[in-house]
């Protein structure tokens, strides 16, 4: 678990630290709840599997 927390922080953070000196640190902010949306589905569908 903690190596991939520590890709996604990877991954994830730059990205949100460009949108923060890009726009605004409001939309740094909502790009950082955005962008982990994705492991939320596989969170479901691994769920979903007996």
């Amino acid at each position: 678990m903690s190596q991939g927390d520590a890709i996604g922080q990877l991954s994830g953070g730059p990205i949100a630290g460009w949108i923060g000196s890009r726009y605004a640190i409001r939309a740094s902010l909502a790009a950082s709840v955005v962008l982990p949306m994705p492991v939320l589905a596989l969170y479901a569908r691994i769920r979903r599997i007996p």
